[in-house]
């Protein structure tokens, strides 16, 4: 099971990189979200799928590949 787990992990992961970099590479000025994740996980049914997402991730690879790629990235607020 822990390879499983692992390996569910690492496919995360790499998807987490890919989606950035094209991202930032892409557009000029990418825009994200500023998502409340404790409200979200508050709801039960949503919780687990919510969690298993990784927002903390993506925001912080956008930060740092927007900067790398001369992007400027775009908070929106809630």
């Amino acid at each position: 099971m822990a390879r499983l787990y692992a390996r569910i992990a690492n496919i995360r992961t790499d998807l987490v990189h890919k989606l950035t970099t094209r991202l930032c590479r892409e557009n000029q000025a990418p825009v994200i979200e500023d998502v409340h994740v404790k409200g979200m996980l508050a709801n039960c049914r949503l919780a687990c799928a919510i969690s298993d997402v990784g927002f903390g991730t993506f925001r912080l690879q956008m930060g740092y590949k927007a900067k790398r790629h001369g992007t400027r990235l775009i908070v929106a607020d809630r």
